[in-house]
């Protein structure tokens, strides 16, 4: 059959698909070329159904075949290794791998014989490539055929421009990474630093509002206070996914699935220890504040509203702001 041509020009010079060539041709073309697409004819290829996961510590639903994806957290709290792990499974199922990194390259070498993770040539080392320019870079990757693209990190390959915490500008510099990689149907990875202000663990990514817009999937990752244990959290378009929890296991991770804790269990929680010293509403009490009311050691006490804050029955409010007070107040 020979090829389609699938851009024509309307009366107005605007570019669209003809039906039948769209359902015949698939997204390659309109991928390469560019245009508009009827939805009814485009749900008839087949691409209403969910993106296909990949193997997450034998779990779905956290990273999917051709889609971006962001994991961020502060340094050393384990992202390289973290994914590492993953990286035989995926080239167990078929999968090549590009990894752009900012380590030394003879650091890849020597984890690969330590955890054993490929041994053939499916995965690839970008390391020292300073001296190209980001569309340089750009076009040697979109040649390449590998499946995945892993990027440890996005600021130190040059993906965000100059100033992550420009938001405007590193959504511009990161822009063309990502539809490359759905122009050339590659599962796209960015490894990410967080920043060390307050809030929740979205809130904490650099450069959050506009870096995190980009991404079909968000995965954050917390050291609790214990510093043993990491959270790992997933946030997407494609359904929820229940956070997880791992520790280490001598050189492994070990990852567990954290359950949600039910909406009696935290009403029970509320009941048998309310913290009658907090204010039901904001504007709350401080730590010292708190301290002086129950006449507690500093660390005690902090356990106590950590534990109230997991439980839901107590709010802690942002912080982190230039020398803003952390407050608590009780949940109803």
């Amino acid at each position: 059959m020979p090829k389609l041509r699938l851009r024509t020009e309307t009366d107005d010079g605007s570019r669209s698909w003809p039906d039948d060539a769209v359902v015949r041709g698939g997204l390659e073309d309109y991928y390469e070329e560019g245009g508009f697409m009827n939805l009814y004819y485009l749900t008839k290829l087949g691409t209403g159904t969910m993106p296909p996961s990949l193997p997450f510590f034998g779990m779905d639903g956290y990273i999917h075949k051709e889609r971006s994806h962001i994991l961020s957290a502060t340094p050393k709290t384990g992202k390289t290794t973290l994914i590492c792990q993953c990286l035989s499974d995926w080239v167990t199922l078929g999968e090549k791998i590009l990894i752009l990194s900012e380590e030394h390259l003879e650091d890849w070498g020597i984890r690969n014989r330590k955890d054993h993770l490929v041994a053939d040539d499916s995965i690839t080392i970008g390391s020292h490539l300073s001296k190209f320019t980001q569309k340089e870079l750009i076009k040697l990757v979109r040649e390449r055929g590998e499946s995945i693209l892993l990027i440890d990190t996005l600021f130190a390959m040059g993906c965000l421009g100059e100033n992550e915490n420009d938001g405007s500008k590193a959504q511009t510099a990161l822009t063309p990474w990502i539809e490359m990689c759905r122009e050339t149907r590659k599962t796209f990875i960015g490894l990410h630093h967080n920043n060390k202000g307050g809030g929740s663990q979205i809130q904490r990514v650099s450069g959050s509002v506009k870096i995190l817009g980009a991404f079909d999937v968000i995965i954050t990752m917390d050291r609790r206070e214990d510093g043993s244990t990491v959270v790992v959290e997933k946030q997407s378009k494609y359904g929820a996914s229940p956070r997880l929890k791992y520790r280490r296991n001598g050189e492994r991770i070990v990852m567990e699935t954290m359950t949600a804790p039910t909406r009696e269990a935290k009403d029970a929680a509320r009941r048998t220890d309310p913290l009658l010293c907090l204010p039901t509403n904001p504007p709350g009490i401080s730590l010292v504040q708190y301290r002086e009311l129950v006449g507690g050691a500093q660390n005690d006490c902090l356990q106590q509203l950590n534990a109230g804050i997991a439980s839901g029955r107590v709010i802690m409010t942002l912080s982190g702001l230039r020398g803003t007070k952390k407050l608590y107040y009780r949940k109803f």
